[in-house]
C-alpha cells in the first residue's frame, strides 16, 4: 500500500485525512489508470502494432476471449485474413498466417516449437507425449517409437483388426436396423464417434468396448466429459487436476480424466501380464497385431529405451482424445458435403457402385482400403476437399517465433511472439485455391498444370512437417472405407430438411451444430452373381 500512498501524497492528496472507503476508490481509480495506461501502450507500441488487423486486436485478451465463447472462432479469424490480408494482428504479441506456402516453410522445421505450457495444460492427461511436448529432442525420440504403428505396411497388416472394430459393426448395426429393407434414421455424429472410439480402443487399449452397439456406455461418458473439461481447463487452466465439487462440469472432467487413465492403466497391465505367459521365442505364438503391442515392444534404436507403463498410457490417452473426435468429425463432414451437393453425390454413388456392385446386405461385403484407393479415384478426391472445407481442427495452431526473430512480408516480429495457422482459413484462402469457398473435388483430379497451388502445396488438415499428425494415415484408412462402404451399402439422404443448412460449431474442433447430424439409410438390393 505505500507506493499508493506516496503516489497520493505526490498527487497533492492528503492521505492521512482520508476515511478507508474513499482511500478504497483512490486505489482502484490508480490501479484502473494503470491497467488502462499499460493496455494502451501494447497497443500501440507492442511488436505487432502495425500488423493489419481491427483495432481491438491489440487489446489484451478481450477479442481472445470473445472469439473463444462464441464457437466461431474458425469464421472470425477466416473473415479477417479476407478483410486485412495473409498476416494478421491477433494479439499484441500474436499473428495470424493464412499464406498457405509459409505455413508450411515455418512448420517444417521444428525451431518455431510449440506454447509448451498451452498443449501441456490441454492435453496432457498423465505424462509428457508426443502431443504435448515442446522439446524436439523429446518428440523425435518419442516419434522413433511410436511411428511405426502408423506406416502403411502396419496399417495394411491391422486392417481387419482396424475393420473388424469399426466399420464391420457399423454395417452390421445399419443392416439390422433396416428390418425388411425398410429405411431408418440415425444420428451420424453419435454413430461415427462410436466407430472411431472402438477402433482406437482396439488398438491403443487392446479391446473394444463395442460402443457402435451401446452409445451410452459409461466410458464414452467418460471421454466426453474428459473434452468439455480440456476445453474448460484450456482458459482457465488454474482449474485443472483440482477437485471442485462447486463446479460441477469441471469436477465431472476431473473425475472422467482419473477414469481415463486408471482404464489405461488396466489395460496395458492386463496386456502384459497376458504376454508374461508366452513363450515369444516360439514363432508359432500368437502375440497381438496392434497399436499397443508396437508401444510395449518399442526399442529406441539410439538408446535403447522402451516405453514405460504409465509413458504408453499417456500415449494411449492421447492418441484416443486426439483421433476419435477428428475423425468422426472428418467422417461427418464428407457425409454432409456429398449429401449437400447432388451432382458430386450422384457421380461419387455412380463410381462405387460401378466398381464395386454390392453382392450381399450384410457386413461381410467390405471394400478394402487398397482397392477403394486404387479403383476409386473421384471417392478420394471428395475426401480431399471434404478435409480442405472441413478441416476438423479449423484454428489457432500456435506456434512460437525462435531466437532471431521471423520477417513476413514488410513486419518483423521479435523471438517469443506466437504465429497462429488457422487450417480453415489457409484451406480457403484465395491465394491457394481457385473458387475457395466452393466445394469442387474436380480440382484434385486436374492435370498438375492446371491444379490450384493449393493442391500442390497441400492442405493444413493433418498439419505438415515433423509435427504432422502421427495418426494421419490410420485417419484416412478409416474414412476411405467407411464412407466406401456405407455407399455401397445404402442409400442416403437428410432425415430433415434443417440439416441440409448444417453450421459448424468450433468447440476445439470443429463440430456438427449441436452434435446432431441426422441422415436416413435406405439398404441397396445386391446384385446377383453373373
Amino acid at each position: 500500500m505505500g507506493l499508493f500512498t506516496n503516489l497520493l501524497s505526490l498527487a497533492g492528496v492528503d492521505v492521512a485525512s482520508l476515511d478507508a472507503l474513499t482511500l478504497f476508490r483512490w486505489v482502484a481509480l490508480l490501479l484502473f489508470t494503470r491497467w488502462m495506461f499499460t493496455t494502451l501502450y501494447k497497443w500501440k507500441f507492442s511488436p505487432t502494432a502495425k500488423v493489419p488487423g481491427p483495432w481491438f486486436a491489440g487489446l489484451g485478451s478481450f477479442d481472445f476471449y470473445f472469439r473463444l465463447f462464441s464457437d466461431k472462432n474458425y469464421q472470425v479469424i477466416h473473415e479477417r485474413h479476407l478483410q486485412y490480408g495473409p498476416v494478421i494482428r491477433m494479439g499484441t504479441r500474436m499473428v495470424s498466417i493464412s499464406d498457405g506456402k509459409l505455413a508450411k516453410e515455418l512448420l517444417s522445421t521444428h525451431r518455431y516449437r510449440k506454447p509448451a505450457a498451452k498443449y501441456r495444460d490441454i492435453f496432457q492427461i498423465l505424462l509428457p507425449n508426443i502431443f504435448t511436448t515442446a522439446d524436439p529432442d523429446f518428440h523425435r525420440q518419442r516419434k522413433r517409437l511410436l511411428m511405426p504403428a502408423f506406416t502403411w505396411p502396419t496399417l495394411r497388416r491391422m486392417e481387419e483388426t482396424i475393420t473388424g472394430a469399426g466399420t464391420r459393426p457399423l454395417l452390421a448395426k445399419f443392416h439390422a436396423l433396416a428390418q425388411n429393407g425398410q429405411p431408418f434414421s440415425v444420428n451420424l455424429s453419435t454413430e461415427f464417434l462410436g466407430l472411431t472410439f472402438d477402433v482406437i480402443m482396439r488398438l491403443a487399449f487392446g479391446e473394444s468396448l463395442n460402443l457402435i452397439q451401446d452409445n451410452d456406455s459409461e466410458v464414452f461418458g467418460w471421454f466426453g466429459s474428459l473434452l468439455r473439461y480440456m476445453v474448460i481447463t484450456r482458459t482457465f487452466s488454474f482449474l485443472k487436476d483440482k477437485p471442485v465439487p462447486y463446479l460441477p462440469m469441471v469436477h465431472q472432467g476431473y473425475l472422467s480424466k482419473r477414469n481415463v487413465v486408471a482404464l489405461a492403466l488396466r489395460k496395458i497391465r492386463e496386456r502384459q501380464a497376458y504376454l508374461a505367459t508366452l513363450d515369444r521365442s516360439d514363432p508359432k505364438v500368437d502375440v497381438p497385431q496392434d497399436v499397443l503391442q508396437i508401444m510395449l515392444d518399442a526399442q529406441d534404436p539410439e538408446t535403447g529405451a522402451n516405453l514405460n507403463t504409465e509413458q504408453v498410457a499417456s500415449e494411449a490417452i492421447v492418441q484416443m482424445v486426439a483421433g476419435t473426435d477428428t475423425t468422426s468429425l472428418a467422417l461427418c463432414w464428407t457425409v454432409f458435403a456429398i449429401l449437400r451437393h447432388p451432382s458430386c453425390g450422384e457421380r461419387v454413388i455412380n463410381e462405387v457402385l460401378t466398381e464395386f456392385p454390392l453382392r450381399a446386405a450384410n457386413a461381410s461385403d467390405i471394400i478394402e482400403y487398397d482397392h477403394v484407393k486404387a479403383r476409386l479415384p473421384y471417392l478420394t478426391a471428395v475426401i480431399q476437399e471434404s478435409l480442405r472445407v472441413y478441416p476438423p481442427v479449423a484454428s489457432s495452431l500456435a506456434r512460437v517465433v525462435p531466437k532471431g526473430g521471423l520477417t513476413t512480408g514488410e513486419h518483423f516480429l521479435p523471438a517469443g511472439c506466437t504465429v497462429s495457422f488457422s487450417p480453415y482459413a489457409i484451406n480457403r484462402s484465395p491465394l491457394m485455391w481457385s473458387q475457395p469457398e466452393e466445394f469442387v473435388p474436380e480440382r484434385w483430379l486436374a492435370p498438375e498444370a492446371e491444379m490450384d497451388p493449393g493442391c500442390k502445396v497441400g492442405t493444413l488438415s493433418f498439419l505438415s512437417g515433423p509435427r504432422a499428425c502421427i495418426g494421419r494415415n490410420l485417419a484416412l484408412m478409416e474414412i476411405h472405407v467407411t464412407i466406401a462402404n456405407l455407399i455401397r451399402h445404402f442409400h442416403w439422404e437428410f432425415a430433415e430438411p434443417r440439416f441440409a443448412d448444417l453450421e459448424p460449431s468450433e468447440h476445439v474442433m470443429l463440430h456438427v451444430k449441436d452434435d446432431e447430424f441426422r441422415v436416413k439409410f435406405t439398404p441397396r438390393t445386391p446384385e446377383l452373381s453373373s
